[in-house]
Protein backbone atom coordinates (compact mmCIF):
# COMPACT_ATOMS: atom_id res chain seq x y z
CA UNK A 1 0.00 0.00 0.00
CA UNK A 2 1.69 3.70 -0.97
CA UNK A 3 1.33 6.32 1.26
CA UNK A 4 2.10 9.75 -0.11
CA UNK A 5 2.68 11.18 3.63
CA UNK A 6 3.26 9.99 7.18
CA UNK A 7 0.45 10.09 9.43
CA UNK A 8 -0.37 10.01 13.02
CA UNK A 9 -3.46 7.20 12.06
CA UNK A 10 -1.26 4.42 13.18
CA UNK A 11 -0.13 5.82 16.47
CA UNK A 12 -3.84 7.20 17.13
CA UNK A 13 -5.06 3.97 16.89
CA UNK A 14 -2.79 2.29 19.13
CA UNK A 15 -2.05 5.01 21.40
CA UNK A 16 -5.25 4.20 23.65
CA UNK A 17 -4.00 0.57 24.50
CA UNK A 18 -0.29 1.82 25.48
CA UNK A 19 -0.15 3.38 28.84
CA UNK A 20 3.03 5.33 29.46
CA UNK A 21 3.62 9.06 31.40
CA UNK A 22 2.99 12.45 29.66
CA UNK A 23 5.40 13.98 31.79
CA UNK A 24 3.79 13.92 34.96
CA UNK A 25 5.91 11.57 36.66
CA UNK A 26 3.79 8.65 36.44
CA UNK A 27 5.05 5.47 35.06
CA UNK A 28 2.71 2.65 33.64
CA UNK A 29 2.99 -1.00 32.74
CA UNK A 30 3.24 -2.35 29.95
CA UNK A 31 4.13 -5.91 28.72
CA UNK A 32 6.04 -6.30 31.81
CA UNK A 33 8.20 -3.16 31.28
CA UNK A 34 7.41 0.51 32.66
CA UNK A 35 7.90 2.96 30.18
CA UNK A 36 8.48 6.96 30.66
CA UNK A 37 8.32 9.88 28.34
CA UNK A 38 10.48 13.11 27.40
CA UNK A 39 8.83 15.62 25.15
CA UNK A 40 10.41 18.69 23.77
CA UNK A 41 9.75 21.68 21.52
CA UNK A 42 12.20 24.46 21.20
CA UNK A 43 12.72 27.07 18.92
CA UNK A 44 16.56 28.67 18.34
CA UNK A 45 16.84 31.48 15.86
CA UNK A 46 20.14 31.19 13.83
CA UNK A 47 20.98 34.54 15.42
CA UNK A 48 20.93 34.21 18.88
CA UNK A 49 18.55 37.30 20.65
CA UNK A 50 17.67 38.27 16.66
CA UNK A 51 14.36 37.27 16.55
CA UNK A 52 14.17 38.59 13.25
CA UNK A 53 16.70 36.23 12.06
CA UNK A 54 15.41 32.49 10.81
CA UNK A 55 15.24 29.33 13.24
CA UNK A 56 15.20 26.11 13.22
CA UNK A 57 12.74 24.03 15.23
CA UNK A 58 13.13 20.80 16.83
CA UNK A 59 10.30 18.43 18.50
CA UNK A 60 11.04 15.30 20.52
CA UNK A 61 8.58 12.81 21.09
CA UNK A 62 10.35 9.70 22.92
CA UNK A 63 8.65 7.08 24.87
CA UNK A 64 11.50 4.81 26.60
CA UNK A 65 11.55 2.02 28.88
CA UNK A 66 12.38 2.58 32.51
CA UNK A 67 12.54 -1.04 34.13
CA UNK A 68 11.81 -4.55 32.81
CA UNK A 69 11.42 -7.60 34.60
CA UNK A 70 14.99 -9.38 33.45
CA UNK A 71 18.00 -6.75 34.31
CA UNK A 72 19.48 -5.05 31.50
CA UNK A 73 16.41 -5.74 29.67
CA UNK A 74 15.61 -1.76 29.37
CA UNK A 75 19.01 -0.32 28.96
CA UNK A 76 19.29 -2.71 25.81
CA UNK A 77 16.17 -1.77 24.16
CA UNK A 78 16.84 1.82 24.86
CA UNK A 79 19.84 2.34 23.94
CA UNK A 80 19.26 0.64 20.45
CA UNK A 81 16.41 2.70 20.02
CA UNK A 82 18.37 5.72 20.63
CA UNK A 83 21.12 4.99 18.21
CA UNK A 84 18.19 4.61 15.44
CA UNK A 85 16.91 8.28 16.52
CA UNK A 86 19.83 9.94 17.15
CA UNK A 87 22.98 8.62 15.86
CA UNK A 88 25.92 5.89 17.16
CA UNK A 89 27.31 9.16 18.94
CA UNK A 90 24.70 8.91 21.47
CA UNK A 91 25.14 5.00 22.24
CA UNK A 92 25.41 4.40 25.49
CA UNK A 93 23.66 6.91 26.80
CA UNK A 94 20.55 6.88 29.14
CA UNK A 95 17.23 8.60 27.43
CA UNK A 96 17.53 11.45 29.21
CA UNK A 97 21.19 12.43 28.29
CA UNK A 98 21.03 11.45 24.78
CA UNK A 99 17.65 14.15 24.11
CA UNK A 100 19.88 16.49 26.08
CA UNK A 101 22.57 16.27 24.25
CA UNK A 102 20.92 16.33 21.08
CA UNK A 103 19.02 19.22 21.58
CA UNK A 104 22.05 21.20 22.10
CA UNK A 105 23.98 19.71 19.19
CA UNK A 106 21.34 20.49 16.63
CA UNK A 107 21.10 24.20 17.69
CA UNK A 108 24.53 24.47 18.25
CA UNK A 109 25.36 22.83 15.01
CA UNK A 110 22.49 24.78 13.19
CA UNK A 111 24.13 28.17 14.01
CA UNK A 112 27.94 26.90 13.56
CA UNK A 113 27.59 25.70 10.12
CA UNK A 114 24.91 28.41 8.84
CA UNK A 115 25.41 32.03 10.02
CA UNK A 116 27.63 33.16 7.86
CA UNK A 117 26.48 31.70 4.65
CA UNK A 118 23.31 33.23 5.63
CA UNK A 119 25.21 36.81 6.42
CA UNK A 120 26.26 36.61 3.33
CA UNK A 121 23.01 35.27 1.30
CA UNK A 122 21.45 38.32 3.08
CA UNK A 123 23.64 41.15 2.17
CA UNK A 124 23.67 39.56 -1.47
CA UNK A 125 19.93 39.01 -2.02
CA UNK A 126 17.44 42.13 -1.42
CA UNK A 127 14.68 39.49 -0.97
CA UNK A 128 14.95 38.83 2.50
CA UNK A 129 12.32 36.90 3.72
CA UNK A 130 13.03 34.59 0.98
CA UNK A 131 16.40 34.11 2.12
CA UNK A 132 15.00 33.52 5.91
CA UNK A 133 12.60 30.88 4.50
CA UNK A 134 16.02 29.18 2.60
CA UNK A 135 17.26 28.90 6.74
CA UNK A 136 14.76 27.50 8.15
CA UNK A 137 15.04 24.10 9.65
CA UNK A 138 13.15 21.94 11.83
CA UNK A 139 13.51 18.65 12.66
CA UNK A 140 10.86 16.34 13.93
CA UNK A 141 11.78 12.56 16.06
CA UNK A 142 9.14 10.13 17.54
CA UNK A 143 9.50 7.17 18.65
CA UNK A 144 6.70 5.24 20.52
CA UNK A 145 6.13 1.64 21.18
CA UNK A 146 2.90 -0.17 19.62
CA UNK A 147 1.27 -3.23 20.94
CA UNK A 148 -0.50 -5.05 18.49
CA UNK A 149 1.59 -7.92 18.85
CA UNK A 150 1.27 -8.73 22.77
CA UNK A 151 4.69 -11.43 22.02
CA UNK A 152 6.84 -8.77 20.62
CA UNK A 153 7.34 -5.09 21.35
CA UNK A 154 7.39 -2.72 17.97
CA UNK A 155 8.82 0.76 18.35
CA UNK A 156 7.58 2.80 15.97
CA UNK A 157 10.26 5.44 14.69
CA UNK A 158 9.45 8.32 12.79
CA UNK A 159 11.87 11.32 11.75
CA UNK A 160 11.39 14.09 9.40
CA UNK A 161 13.13 16.73 9.09
CA UNK A 162 14.11 20.01 6.84
CA UNK A 163 17.29 21.30 6.16
CA UNK A 164 16.95 23.43 2.51
CA UNK A 165 15.90 22.47 -0.86
CA UNK A 166 12.64 21.47 -2.57
CA UNK A 167 11.44 19.25 -0.17
CA UNK A 168 11.74 17.53 3.72
CA UNK A 169 13.21 14.72 4.33
CA UNK A 170 11.38 11.63 6.21
CA UNK A 171 12.43 8.10 7.37
CA UNK A 172 10.30 5.78 9.28
CA UNK A 173 12.06 2.90 11.11
CA UNK A 174 10.55 -0.45 13.10
CA UNK A 175 12.22 -2.06 15.90
CA UNK A 176 10.58 -5.42 17.02
CA UNK A 177 11.98 -6.79 20.28
CA UNK A 178 11.55 -9.82 22.67
CA UNK A 179 10.59 -8.21 25.64
CA UNK A 180 11.85 -10.95 27.64
CA UNK A 181 15.46 -10.32 26.84
CA UNK A 182 15.74 -7.24 24.72
CA UNK A 183 17.46 -9.06 21.79
CA UNK A 184 16.29 -6.98 18.32
CA UNK A 185 14.44 -9.34 16.21
CA UNK A 186 15.98 -9.96 12.62
CA UNK A 187 14.58 -11.29 9.89
CA UNK A 188 16.79 -14.54 10.17
CA UNK A 189 15.02 -15.09 13.86
CA UNK A 190 11.83 -15.20 11.91
CA UNK A 191 12.69 -17.16 8.68
CA UNK A 192 14.13 -20.47 8.18
CA UNK A 193 17.44 -20.97 6.23
CA UNK A 194 17.25 -19.81 2.66
CA UNK A 195 13.86 -17.80 3.03
CA UNK A 196 14.68 -14.41 0.89
CA UNK A 197 13.72 -16.65 -2.95
CA UNK A 198 10.41 -17.99 -1.62
CA UNK A 199 9.69 -14.58 0.58
CA UNK A 200 10.39 -12.36 -3.12
CA UNK A 201 8.12 -14.37 -4.99
CA UNK A 202 5.84 -13.58 -2.49
CA UNK A 203 6.56 -10.08 -1.87
CA UNK A 204 6.20 -9.19 -5.54
CA UNK A 205 2.98 -11.40 -5.92
CA UNK A 206 1.35 -9.33 -3.15
CA UNK A 207 2.54 -5.70 -4.17
CA UNK A 208 1.58 -6.17 -7.55
CA UNK A 209 -1.99 -7.49 -6.60
CA UNK A 210 -1.63 -4.11 -4.12
CA UNK A 211 -1.02 -2.06 -7.20
CA UNK A 212 -3.77 -3.83 -9.67
CA UNK A 213 -0.80 -5.01 -12.34
CA UNK A 214 -0.34 -8.16 -13.63
CA UNK A 215 3.20 -8.17 -14.62
CA UNK A 216 6.57 -6.89 -13.47
CA UNK A 217 6.88 -4.02 -16.52
CA UNK A 218 3.75 -2.90 -15.37
CA UNK A 219 4.76 -2.35 -11.99
CA UNK A 220 7.97 -0.45 -13.43
CA UNK A 221 5.78 2.02 -15.37
CA UNK A 222 4.53 3.02 -11.92
CA UNK A 223 8.10 3.67 -11.10
CA UNK A 224 8.57 0.76 -8.81
CA UNK A 225 11.63 -1.16 -8.54
CA UNK A 226 13.47 0.19 -11.58
CA UNK A 227 16.70 0.77 -9.99
CA UNK A 228 16.34 -2.39 -7.86
CA UNK A 229 14.77 -6.24 -7.36
CA UNK A 230 12.39 -7.14 -4.91
CA UNK A 231 13.68 -7.77 -1.61
CA UNK A 232 12.68 -8.31 1.57
CA UNK A 233 13.11 -5.55 3.90
CA UNK A 234 14.87 -5.62 7.65
CA UNK A 235 12.54 -2.75 8.41
CA UNK A 236 9.64 -4.74 9.46
CA UNK A 237 6.36 -5.17 11.60
CA UNK A 238 5.85 -7.87 13.56
CA UNK A 239 2.31 -7.85 13.99
CA UNK A 240 -0.22 -10.34 15.74
CA UNK A 241 -1.67 -12.16 12.70
CA UNK A 242 0.87 -10.85 10.34
CA UNK A 243 4.16 -9.31 9.09
CA UNK A 244 4.66 -5.99 6.81
CA UNK A 245 7.68 -5.19 5.54
CA UNK A 246 8.57 -1.42 5.32
CA UNK A 247 10.27 0.66 2.56
CA UNK A 248 11.23 4.58 3.09
CA UNK A 249 11.36 6.92 -0.36
CA UNK A 250 13.96 5.99 -2.43
CA UNK A 251 14.20 2.23 -1.64
CA UNK A 252 12.20 1.00 -4.39
CA UNK A 253 10.20 3.65 -5.75
CA UNK A 254 11.06 7.63 -6.26
CA UNK A 255 10.29 10.41 -3.71
CA UNK A 256 6.91 11.55 -5.56
CA UNK A 257 5.74 7.69 -4.99
CA UNK A 258 5.84 8.15 -1.10
CA UNK A 259 6.38 5.23 0.96
CA UNK A 260 5.40 1.79 0.65
CA UNK A 261 3.91 -0.99 2.69
CA UNK A 262 3.59 -4.75 2.07
CA UNK A 263 1.96 -6.81 3.94
CA UNK A 264 1.42 -10.75 4.43
CA UNK A 265 -0.05 -12.79 6.10
CA UNK A 266 1.60 -15.27 8.75
CA UNK A 267 -0.66 -18.07 7.36
CA UNK A 268 0.92 -17.44 3.96
CA UNK A 269 4.65 -17.76 5.23
CA UNK A 270 4.17 -21.13 7.44
CA UNK A 271 6.54 -22.68 4.85
CA UNK A 272 9.04 -20.44 5.74
CA UNK A 273 8.76 -19.36 9.25
CA UNK A 274 10.08 -20.63 11.75
CA UNK A 275 8.23 -23.11 14.79
CA UNK A 276 8.68 -20.31 17.73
Amino acid sequence: MKKQSITLLLFALTASFILFSCGNGKQKIYGGMEFDSISVNETAHLIANDTASPGCNLTIKYTYPVKAVQPGVADSINNAVVQICFGEDYEGMTATEAVENYKNNYINDYRTDLVSLYEEDKKNNPKGAEVSAWYSYYNNVEAQPLTDNPKVLVYYININSYTGGAHGIYNIDYLNFNPENGHLITLDDVFKEGYKSKLNELLLAKFMKDQGVATLEQLQEKAYLQDTDMYPSENFRLGKDDITFFYNVYEIAPYSSGTTEITLPYAELKDILKED
